[in-house]
């Protein structure tokens, strides 16, 4: 049976700012707003794949990503 789980992983990239200082720059690049368009030069950070729920939420899985599916426990 093939099962859809939801999983996680980090991207580590390079932002341009425009600013006075570096504090400042880092503060704009915190990015509050959401107003930065995902980097260009980005890459995969290793070791940073998990799954999005713990294994105690797969009642959750099952419902949102496989609801055609049986219950866990049956």
């Amino acid at each position: 049976m093939q099962w859809r789980i939801p999983v996680t992983w980090e991207m580590c990239g390079v932002v341009e700012v425009e600013a006075d200082t570096l504090i400042n720059a880092m503060l704009i690049a915190r990015d509050d707003e959401g107003a930065f368009l995902l980097a260009d030069d980005k890459e995969y950070v290793d070791g940073s794949w998990r799954l999005s729920f713990n294994m105690d939420e797969a009642e959750t899985v099952r419902k949102l990503w496989n609801q055609n599916k049986r219950s866990i426990n049956e």
